[in-house]
């Protein structure tokens, strides 16, 4: 620890001649302990008066023999940013556990009960919405397959020759290689212009037909002369059970119901298989 005493003191002669040094400077000397001898240290404070200004301080410190810092005075400075620091942190917290109690207005049992209401009439409508897009696309199907047949017998009776089977295509509609033998019986490999002369005759809109709404692809296939559409995946099932017997009924419905109108591969329906399906056209 130090001591301050001051150095030296004004005259009064000195101050009636107007000596301005002694009257604005004090010098003080800090006095170590016996065993900081030989450290001296000279403070010089001067104030300055200027109106308005207010006060400024400029202190020059001059060490001589070495640099003493008191240990002390390090700890304190440490001591303090640990209080602040502490402080600032239970200050947080409070606010913490403030904002953890603040508890927002809840909902009546009625108001919950009309919101899970309206969520379930909504999921509900989601549900069905698919069921009736799916029922719509399968319609379509249907559709398709009554439009085919109505094209296939328009073509018989309109040119007397079985569409794919026809031979004289390409002097009726202008269409090379595309004539068939005109046996009377469509075999596998007309079967597949059996679009290509229905589109020539203007009974269809493309000569690739159209494409299932449902998915999959229609084409046209031979059974030892017996003209089927069918509508298949890369020629493998892709309808589920469900669809199918939908599809069924939606087709004998518009076709009326016939033994041997459409057959089902695999023909036993199981919920755990897909389908391709026939139609018999002829």
């Amino acid at each position: 620890m130090c001591s301050i005493r001051p150095l030296s003191k004004p005259k009064e002669s000195e101050l009636l001649e107007g000596n301005t040094e002694h009257r604005t400077t004090t010098y003080f000397e800090f006095a170590p302990k016996d065993e900081y001898n030989h450290v001296s240290t000279e403070l010089k404070y001067q104030e300055t008066d200027y109106k308005g200004m207010g006060r400024d301080l400029i202190e020059f410190i001059t060490i001589r023999g070495g640099i003493f810092m008191s240990v002390k005075k390090v700890l304190t400075v440490i001591y303090s940013w640990i209080f602040i620091i502490f402080k600032l942190f239970k200050i947080a917290l409070v606010n913490f556990r403030s904002a953890l109690h603040f508890k927002l207005p809840g909902f009546s049992l009625i108001e919950i009960s009309i919101v899970l209401l309206i969520m379930g009439i909504l999921a509900g409508a989601i549900f069905k919405g698919k069921d009736l897009i799916e029922s719509a696309q399968l319609s379509s199907v249907a559709a398709d397959v009554q439009m085919l047949h109505i094209a296939y017998l328009n073509y018989v009776n309109s040119y007397n020759s079985l569409p794919g089977n026809d031979k004289n295509v390409s002097t009726r509609f202008g269409k090379d290689g595309l004539n068939g033998t005109g046996s009377g019986k469509t075999s596998s490999g007309e079967a597949k212009n059996i679009f290509k002369h229905l589109y020539a005759a203007g009974l269809i809109d493309s000569e690739n037909f159209k494409m299932p709404k449902i998915g999959g692809a229609y084409d046209m296939i031979s059974d030892d002369g017996i003209v089927k559409l069918r509508i298949s995946e890369g020629e493998n099932g892709f309808l589920s059970s469900t669809q199918v017997v939908s599809l069924v009924a939606k087709i004998n419905e518009r076709l009326g119901s016939k033994p041997g109108l459409v057959e089902t591969d695999p023909k036993e329906i199981k919920s755990d298989s897909k389908y391709l399906i026939k139609i018999r056209i002829n």
